[in-house]
């Protein structure tokens, strides 16, 4: 292996990028991880909350699996929308990586490190036991799946109570998990009087 290149949509990364962590501690999530197997291309984001996977196909068949970060900075410069040049994301063998749209091209070497083993995240079966889910990450659902379908559809969030949360938007290239958070106060909550009770003046 030389040099594999994969293509996908703008939308796509731009979907991706939402996941991936900025200005993290753990250099190793601030980007997006290439992930080379036969024809397959895997790439995924993850800041430590929430992870998101979409696969692809690579322009070679890789006899070895090959792995490769690429930093958030090089995505950053992707221009999304209708008539947005497809992107390609070429890995090296000697851990550079770039990314083009259109006449541009910006690379850099890979981030350096060790990805999480993402599937081991992603559940198999739910529960379906509610949990509570920060709202952030609901909206994010809701933007990816506009940039990976083109449609305004609704996600489904497969709760799994404390466990991982399985996100379903109706494509199946792509699949993304989201943590829960737990209640820290056991103090229960009961809707403001003014709202439930009838005012004086119209009984």
């Amino acid at each position: 292996m030389s040099k594999v290149t994969v293509s996908l949509s703008a939308s796509v990364v731009k979907a991706l990028e939402l996941f991936a962590a900025k200005n993290d501690i753990r250099y190793y999530l601030n980007g997006l991880l290439v992930e080379l197997c036969g024809e397959d291309a895997f790439l995924v984001a993850t800041d430590g909350h929430r992870i998101a996977a979409f696969r692809a196909t690579s322009d070679v068949n890789v006899d070895e699996r090959k792995t490769a970060i690429v930093p958030r900075e090089l995505l950053a410069r992707i221009v999304s929308g209708r008539s947005a040049h497809p992107v390609l994301i070429a890995v090296e063998d000697d851990d550079t990586v770039s990314v083009t749209q259109g006449q541009i091209t910006t690379s850099s070497k890979a981030i350096p490190g060790l990805f999480p083993n993402w599937r081991k995240v992603i559940p198999a079966s739910t529960t379906g036991i509610a949990a509570q889910i920060n709202p952030k990450y609901v909206a994010d659902i809701g933007k990816a799946t506009r940039l990976v379908t083109g449609a305004n559809g609704l996600p489904n969030i497969r709760y799994n109570g404390e466990g991982p949360a399985l996100v379903d938007i109706g494509e199946p290239n792509f699949v993304a998990v989201i943590m829960p958070y737990r209640e820290t106060t056991e103090k229960s909550y009961a809707p403001p009087k003014w709202a439930i009770e009838a005012a004086e003046s119209l009984v």
